[in-house]
């Protein structure tokens, strides 16, 4: 079983564990319309944003995606009505199914340069 840790992370708390080297983001605790996820959490390198980590969001409005990104879970920003905008990696990586089900007001998926 893993240990389940928490990060201040700019307009979240996020909960997140590790997994060998590196850091999977579990869920979230939304406390502004903005959110950006870091690249790392102590030391370790964001590579995953977990299965419904950011469920029915409703705060949420745009939201930074760590360069450091590999994979998005299903489901995991589904239902975040308020979400208009997004920021992604300029690398692939790969996303689950539904990761941006319900997202009425989502008007740009942008790239990190």
């Amino acid at each position: 079983m893993s240990l389940v840790n928490e990060w201040k992370a700019e307009g979240a708390v996020l909960e997140y564990e590790e997994s060998g080297a590196e850091i999977v983001i579990l869920s979230a605790r939304v406390n502004g319309s903005r959110v950006k996820i870091p690249d790392r959490i102590e030391d370790r390198p964001v590579t995953k944003i977990g299965k419904k980590a950011f469920l029915s969001c409703k705060l949420l409005k745009e939201v930074f995606l760590p360069e450091s990104l590999v994979e998005i879970g299903d489901w995991a920003f589904a239902y975040c009505s308020g979400l208009e905008t997004i920021w992604i990696p300029e690398k692939n990586f790969s996303m689950g199914k539904g990761i941006l089900k319900e997202c009425e007001r989502l008007s740009r998926i942008c790239r990190l340069n």
